[in-house]
């Protein structure tokens, strides 16, 4: 029997590593991603060298609503509050003006930011459980935004090897 991430040590773990501005590994509805604090720099950081990914290529930071996005934003418009209640989670992401609490390595010093809810991330109770362990329990409020890169997902042969 395999063991998930829905095993509550397993949850403190990643949330434990999260907040000390580790990496973990999820999966998406395509591929698989590295989670990290996106508004800490040394973490996202650590996602750029972990793929050998240039730093002059953006993120996206994966939400867990439309009000987690806003908190990213400088602005939210109707266009982008009327998109995002139509396709999220889907694979939209909205591109809209960052707050300066986005580190510029997220954006590749960009003044945007491309908040996106995965369908599959927003359906993992895993994922939303790590996240909500690693904020702090005073603010009442989820500041871990997943980050994604896109690597080879790794299926199984027709031989099972």
């Amino acid at each position: 029997m395999t063991q998930g991430l829905n095993q509550s040590a397993d949850l403190a773990r990643a949330a434990e590593l999260i907040r000390a501005g580790g990496l973990v590994a999820f999966p998406t509805e395509t591929v698989y991603g590295l989670g990290a604090n996106a508004l800490d720099p040394d973490a996202v950081a650590r996602i750029f060298a972990a793929k050998g990914r240039p730093r002059t290529s953006p993120l996206i930071v994966h939400v867990d609503s439309i009000e987690m996005a806003r908190t990213l934003a400088s602005q939210w418009s109707d266009a982008a509050d009327l998109l995002a209640r139509r396709y999220w989670p889907g694979p939209l992401s909205l591109v809209v003006p960052k707050r300066p609490l986005v580190p510029d390595i997220v954006t590749a010093g960009l003044p945007t930011v491309p908040p996106t809810v995965s369908p599959t991330v927003a359906n993992k109770a895993s994922a939303r459980e790590i996240a909500s362990a690693a904020a702090e329990a005073a603010t009442n409020m989820m500041l871990i935004f997943w980050l994604v890169f896109h690597f080879k997902r790794m299926a199984p042969s027709a031989s099972g090897s």
